[in-house]
């Protein structure tokens, strides 16, 4: 049989919405004490806790409520809510994130359901119990590892309302570095660059000699909300212009090519200079040694698709036409590298890997596209230029032209 408590304390009471009948039993029951328990109904009367127990037969009490009568009754229910904020550790605070979806596993389970787009969640009128809140899809941008404030654990007694925060990990858009060199970008110049960067939240870094690049723009430059051009005081940042024909001029400078026009497919040729027509692919890892110079001019489109190393000492000029694209699976490119564009392709996915390029790349339009989506954004770039100067001593007298253009001006 069912005792009805005040106090909320009978985990066996059943109840429903406002106004509706709860029936526990059809047929008379029998004490312990083997005086008879007649059937009866409870109505709940309204959403604060109100009942009328009314009985069947002409007893008039069912358990210590006297028929007919109303009592108040704390529901064994609550509610348990929160906000979504940015942030990694408690308390958590400021403006809430939304998106994503949150659940709450108990005695029953509830959701998941969405969070709303001021990062809030509810989730009124149920079961008392001990709960585990969980985030079960994360918003956009934000990681799957989730701080609990002030825990993940919440133990709700009926009428009660328990508060648990959640707070994110933002993902940080890719970037890019360098080192040493200087960077020039025709027209705008982005690099999101976040302020946890491991070496710091600069573009240019010192290179070997102590210095960082010198970094130009062309129309715009955007270093992301903490980062800077270049490292430690120098802030060299210039607004400047260059020749895009790069293809013609290296071309200009030479007039003696081997005559042989491998194909770059079969593996890396012999020393020299060389011209090639039509679009080439290096599919297998290079390495120009110590000592040996290697001058490629492809009037085409290049792809490289496997690793390539110069030792010091060595030379590797790739000149080309068209397009330049590096292959997702590169992580080591040295060398020179001129194209109409550069574009450094991306998995898309958490298994993307960085790429190490040290040398000069030059091309009309660059694309660096390497993005870990993972909390690795936030400290590692997805592409690091180290600028090699050996590369440019050790290279063939043939590039060694420079142009200068002289104009007499007014005192």
């Amino acid at each position: 049989w069912l005792e009805i408590y005040a106090d909320g304390t009978n985990d066996n009471f059943i109840y429903g919405e406002q106004g509706q009948s709860l029936i526990t039993d059809d047929s008379p029951q029998t004490n312990p004490d083997g005086t008879r328990k007649h059937a009866y109904d409870l109505t709940l009367l309204s959403t604060s806790g109100q009942i009328k127990a009314l009985s069947e037969d002409s007893d008039p009490r069912i358990g210590d409520v006297w028929c007919g009568t109303t009592v108040n009754y704390v529901l064994p229910i609550g509610t348990i809510k929160g906000t979504v904020y940015e942030g990694n550790s408690c308390p958590v605070s400021g403006e809430g994130v939304g998106g994503g979806r949150v659940q709450v596993v108990g005695p029953e389970s509830y959701g998941p359901i969405d969070v709303s787009p001021d990062g809030t969640y509810e989730f009124k009128d149920i079961d008392v119990g001990t709960y585990t809140v969980m985030m079960t899809t994360p918003p956009p941008d934000y990681t799957a590892d989730v701080v609990y404030c002030p825990t993940q654990q919440v133990d709700l007694a009926a009428g009660e309302e328990e508060t648990a925060n959640l707070g994110l990990t933002k993902i940080e858009d890719p970037w890019f570095q360098t080192r040493g060199g200087d960077v020039h970008a025709q027209g705008g110049l982005t690099d999101p660059i976040p302020s946890l960067a491991a070496d710091g939240p600069y573009c240019s870094l010192k290179g070997d000699g102590g210095y960082p690049g010198v970094v130009s723009y062309g129309d715009s430059y955007t270093f992301g909300e903490d980062g800077s051009a270049s490292e430690d005081s120098f802030g060299w940042l210039a607004n400047s212009s260059s020749k895009s024909s790069f293809y013609p001029y290296f071309d200009s400078l030479v007039d003696d090519y081997r005559e042989e026009t491998p194909s770059l497919a079969d593996g890396k040729p012999a020393e020299g200079i060389y011209k090639l027509t039509g679009d080439q692919a290096i599919d297998d890892d290079w390495s120009v040694a110590s000592g040996e110079k290697l001058v490629i001019l492809v009037t085409g489109n290049l792809s490289i698709e496997a690793n390539i190393t110069v030792v010091k000492g060595g030379f590797l000029g790739l000149i080309v036409s068209g397009d330049i694209t590096v292959d997702s699976g590169v992580t080591t490119l040295e060398g020179v590298f001129v194209g109409s564009s550069l574009t450094v392709a991306s998995v898309g996915d958490d298994s993307e890997v960085g790429l190490s390029a040290a040398g000069s790349f030059v091309g009309g339009n660059i694309i660096l596209q390497r993005d870990f989506t993972d909390l690795r954004n936030n400290t590692t770039p997805g592409e690091v230029f180290i600028f090699r100067p050996d590369l440019w001593i050790n290279a063939p007298r043939e590039l060694w032209g420079v142009s200068y253009s002289w104009q007499e001006l007014s005192p």
